[in-house]
């Protein structure tokens, strides 16, 4: 693997002024506005997979991205491979916990995982959702975070990051195509952000409302009954 960019330690320019602490130089900054994502891989101390870092611009605003990311009992509709996002457990308004179910190469079976999750509003229209792994069976830790931050001409710069320790019998396995799905993830993440802006409205506006009814404190969702 490589890496795509580098943090250059000249020219370093604020995502937006006065409203972020995400610093990018003048080049990146070309190659978000082209559309461009940037990953970053920082070697892990405590496995084999590098840390992940990607930056990509979405065309909606902080609140519209963050919404359709969120959307936790939605995401097995438009996130590559995953087969089932279910709510799990509600401990607060702002933390869910997701049982998931991932689509795995052959020879292996299906992985099947818990997450929770943990929104927070960190500033004027500016967002943070933070997870980590409960169970799993095909990883030993899981944790990462992904933030929206308000960029220029009415763009969001979202910044994810993620690291992943699996478990022995996965790591050779999938290693190697492990950045390229985490950029056709958070692709497809953009790809749906805009396609509901376009003709999926009410389902933008479900979940925009269940952000704002977590961030006053409502409870947004439900553990589905089992039948």
């Amino acid at each position: 693997m490589r890496i795509i960019a580098i943090f250059t330690l000249l020219a370093l320019i604020s995502a937006h002024s006065g409203a972020s602490s995400v610093s990018i130089s003048s080049e990146q900054r070309e190659q978000l506005l082209q559309g461009k994502q940037i990953v970053i891989e920082e070697q892990s101390e405590e496995g084999p997979w590098p840390v992940i870092r990607l930056y990509q611009l979405i065309e909606a605003t902080p609140l519209e991205s963050l919404a359709i990311f969120f959307a936790l009992d939605y995401q097995k509709e438009y996130v590559p491979n995953v087969i089932k996002s279910e709510i799990s457990k509600v401990t607060s308004p702002t933390e869910v916990w997701v049982q998931y179910e991932l689509e795995m190469p052959w020879p292996m079976s299906n992985s099947h995982y818990l997450h929770s999750h943990k929104l927070q509003k960190v500033g004027e229209d500016r967002y943070r959702v933070d997870w980590k792994m409960e169970e799993s069976d095909s990883t030993e830790k899981v944790n990462g975070f992904a933030e929206f931050y308000p960029f220029t001409e009415g763009k969001t710069l979202m910044v994810y990051e993620n690291k992943v320790i699996p478990k022995s019998v996965f790591a050779a396995l999938v290693k190697g195509t492990m950045v390229s799905d985490v950029k056709k993830t958070l692709q497809a993440i953009r790809d749906e952000v805009l396609l509901c802006k376009k003709s999926k409205k009410e389902v933008l506006s479900k979940y925009k409302k269940k952000i704002e009814d977590s961030l006053k404190g409502k409870v947004a969702y439900e553990v589905k009954k089992k039948m």
